[in-house]
């Protein structure tokens, strides 16, 4: 009888994480940030929103965007509406010249809404040649309240340089 008692409790310990692993594992969601596109004269400062979608446990996020220096300069980020009313803050660091890191994060376990999360703030070279660059998302991480990390995808954006030139027809 106690073989037979083990060999039970051993397949209902067995059932019972095999539940767990498939309820955390339909429970695992996955969240997208994208960065819209703009365009911008020499000199101009564009404005892009960075969005977060099909969020609805993400407590924290941090990202890199990695963008042309020889285009853009000077990248700063403000907090966007899902932060704020998350009460979340959000960091900023230019480790190196084209690379923005950003890290969305406070001291309160509320999730952050789906919405925008950032604008994020570029300078366009007087220099900078005509034509679109792209800016890329890169070394995505987020995280639940819990601090499980969640699957993140990043959609990355482009600014596109034009002219500041008018030209008059006679």
């Amino acid at each position: 009888m106690n073989k037979l008692m083990k060999s039970f409790c051993i397949g209902i310990l067995a059932l019972s994480v095999s539940f767990l692993l498939l309820a955390n594992s339909s429970s695992a969601q996955s969240i997208t940030l994208s960065l819209g596109s703009g365009q911008g004269k020499p000199g101009e400062t564009v404005s892009l929103s960075l969005n977060l979608s099909d969020s609805n446990s993400a407590a924290s996020f941090q990202l890199t965007i990695e963008y042309d220096a020889s285009v853009l300069e000077n990248p700063t980020a403000v907090r966007g509406s899902s932060l704020i009313s998350a009460d979340k803050n959000l960091y900023t660091n230019t480790p190196d010249d084209g690379i923005l890191r950003l890290v969305a994060v406070g001291v309160n376990n509320n999730t952050i809404p789906s919405g925008q999360v950032a604008t994020i703030n570029f300078s366009v070279k007087s220099d900078a040649p005509l034509g679109t660059t792209q800016l890329v998302l890169d070394e995505l991480v987020a995280s639940d309240a819990d601090g499980n990390n969640l699957t993140i995808t990043g959609n990355g954006g482009s600014i596109e340089v034009v002219s500041g030139l008018k030209v008059y027809l006679l």
